[in-house]
């Protein structure tokens, strides 16, 4: 039920942004797949997870590594709400612009030196690439191609209560990431639209909503798979003085962890403060279509869960800290 980092909404959306801007999308599908317990390689399981008292916490785990989805889903966003003037299509980039050996980021678009529109494609290239100087050893390859579906109003005219909106698919080719110590990777592709009514006052106040829908997503992290099938989810962001945040989510998920099947979905709104993932409040149902299933309760301090099996019932609680 942690809402990963998300980025934030850039309100001089066409102005161009630094060279190194590529870092946001990297940095956002990086921590996506690092904060999840993932899986790579492998054929995911099919049959259903049997949830019981010893399994119940590694399944709430499992399901609020779901939340992962919501970073993939807004990070189409740096490019969408700022102009792209600021590098040249089909170029190679060093990943790091003192160190020669730090591999390579392109950035093709179907249509060189405009602005995306609606049918345009942004394919982002990483070749061998390093994500932080302070560690040569992690490197990024793969590929992720954006499709503008459709756009709608300008999120830049800085005029009150002009709504806009945008639609694209993201398609996530072998998106890999190698280290000494891990091998993480992200594959397959979701439809996203992010839409707002437009700013209600001088100050940029504005709500902005993003959704999700994805029939497969394969997260890789060293020997474990996660596959999602079948999600969706919705994220209301609030840029206002409450900066508050809400969530919705639904999923199948294959999970060679544990070695099975289980379903996750949201019965009570997940709320919480933007800048900080944990959510004060909101419940999430675990099931395998079995007679067994597992409530999630977020609060302040962690989450308590409640197993219900035909034969008992089993309770834990794990501070956000440990979860």
């Amino acid at each position: 039920m942690k809402l990963p980092s998300i980025p934030a909404l850039q309100r001089d959306a066409r102005a161009p942004g630094p060279l190194c801007s590529w870092r946001i999308p990297a940095a956002c599908v990086l921590a996506a797949t690092l904060t999840a317990a993932c899986g790579g390689g492998g054929t995911a399981a099919t049959e259903p997870v049997v949830l019981d008292k010893a399994n119940m916490q590694p399944a709430a785990r499992k399901a609020n590594d779901s939340f992962v989805l919501f970073e993939l889903a807004t990070a189409p966003r740096v490019f969408m709400l700022s102009s792209i003037a600021w590098f040249e299509s089909g170029k190679p980039y060093q990943c790091l612009t003192d160190d020669a050996q730090s591999g390579t980021t392109t950035y093709t678009t179907s249509r060189p030196g405009q602005e995306l529109q609606t049918g345009d494609t942004l394919t982002v290239k990483f070749d061998n690439c390093v994500l932080d100087a302070d560690d040569p050893s992690a490197r990024m390859s793969g590929a992720w191609v954006l499709t503008v579906r459709n756009i709608t109003g300008d999120s830049s005219s800085g005029v009150i209560g002009q709504p806009w909106s945008y639609q694209v698919l993201m398609q996530y080719q072998n998106l890999n990431m190698l280290s000494l110590t891990e091998r993480t990777m992200v594959d397959g592709e979701m439809l996203v639209t992010e839409s707002s009514p437009g700013i209600v006052n001088a100050d940029f106040h504005e709500h902005v909503t993003t959704t999700f829908q994805t029939a497969v997503m394969r997260l890789t992290e060293d020997a474990d798979t996660h596959t999602y099938t079948q999600a969706s989810g919705t994220l209301v962001s609030d840029f206002t003085p409450e900066e508050t945040w809400s969530a919705t989510i639904s999923t199948e998920l294959d999970s060679t962890a544990l070695a099975g099947r289980l379903s996750f979905a949201t019965v009570e709104t997940f709320k919480g403060t933007l800048g900080n993932p944990i959510p004060a409040q909101g419940q999430g149902r675990i099931g395998t279509g079995q007679p067994q299933q597992l409530l999630l309760r977020a609060q302040a301090t962690g989450v308590e869960g409640t197993l219900t099996t035909p034969q008992a019932a089993e309770s834990f609680f794990i501070d956000w800290a440990n979860f």
